[in-house]
């Protein structure tokens, strides 16, 4: 279909400049598939159309095609050497794809170009950080305040650095500053919500989830987490709006079906509880947590047999659940 498309366009004569403005408006207006016809058909018409070759990465960057798109950077890296756009995103596409020493490199080639370029530095420290280069990232972020005072994804950033070295007083500070220079940083909230739950301040924590609902009511992450704070509070009827809220945002949310099926199993309604955990298992079988909660399911309808066959699973999938569960299968076995 796609080469029906380009011939029957071409045979009109249209240039590759016209296929390109085209794919600019299609862009414009967020029509992604059709913009990335109209820019196939721009380097089909013209193979050295640098423009339309960054475009169609970006496009394809959109549209979650993640090796298309680093073809097309390089491409447009090749045909106009030092596009600091093109090596910008070909970085940002390595980085999602989890390459992170090379992101990191092409971020430093790009600060090598431009000392003064915010976003190099910015996307560096993200590679850095999860290259566990703390103290580095941290240079880079606040090479990004010198540019760019009061950024409050560079807050957020630090922040994040901050939970990852366990320095957590730390965190708070720069996820306040975060959130009092953008007061709807959604995720700034989330993670405020995770760091007070974790110290137990159930209702800051609650407090935090409602602000990031509030600036996003579309986040199911939002939801899921809040839910398990509520489940965790032994507020199981709340917990489940919440995880059928999560649900409803993303139907292939295989945590929120099982933290489902285990609120439903807390209140004894076991048939719901088994269908969530089957849905949970339908989408991802390869979550530990399911199978812990899948042999309390079985240890509570009688069954302890599969009860100790899914605790197994769960232990040999994540040796963190090992201590208690072991418990739990020698009590059932003797």
């Amino acid at each position: 279909m796609f080469f029906i498309i380009f011939l029957t366009f071409y045979s009109y004569g249209q240039t590759a400049e016209e296929f390109y403005q085209r794919g600019i408006k299609k862009f414009e207006r967020k029509n992604y598939k059709g913009a990335l016809i109209d820019f196939t058909n721009a380097v089909y018409a013209d193979g050295k159309y640098q423009e339309a070759y960054y475009n169609r990465g970006v496009v394809n960057y959109y549209l979650g095609n993640l090796d298309s798109a680093l073809r097309d950077f390089n491409r447009a890296s090749e045909l106009k050497p030092g596009d600091k756009d093109a090596i910008l995103y070909k970085g940002i596409v390595l980085y999602d794809k989890g390459s992170f020493e090379k992101a990191a490199s092409e971020f430093a080639g790009l600060i090598n170009m431009d000392k003064s370029n915010r976003d190099a530095y910015f996307y560096r420290a993200a590679a850095n950080t999860e290259l566990r280069k703390y103290e580095e990232a941290l240079t880079d972020l606040n090479r990004c305040l010198e540019l760019k005072p009061d950024d409050p994804d560079v807050y957020y950033q630090k922040s994040n650095i901050m939970r990852r070295t366990r320095k957590t007083d730390e965190a708070v500070i720069l996820l306040d500053k975060t959130v009092a220079l953008n007061p709807c940083y959604s995720e700034a909230y989330l993670s405020l919500a995770i760091i007070f739950k974790y110290k137990k301040e159930f209702d800051k924590s609650i407090g935090y989830y409602n602000s990031a609902i509030k600036c996003n009511p579309e986040l199911p992450e939002a939801y899921n987490n809040r839910g398990n704070l509520y489940a965790e509070i032994k507020e199981y009827r709340k917990a489940v709006t919440d995880f059928t809220e999560a649900i409803k945002l993303n139907p292939q949310y295989a945590y929120a079906y099982n933290n489902r099926g285990y609120a439903y199993l807390m209140m004894k309604e076991f048939d719901n509880a088994k269908i969530d955990f089957d849905s949970s298992f339908s989408i991802d079988p390869s979550n530990a947590y399911l199978y812990r909660n899948l042999g309390y399911y079985y240890e509570a309808t009688g069954d302890k047999a599969s009860a100790v066959d899914n605790w197994e699973k769960a232990v040999r999938l994540d040796n963190k659940l090992e201590t208690v569960l072991r418990i739990k299968i020698k009590e059932i076995k003797n």
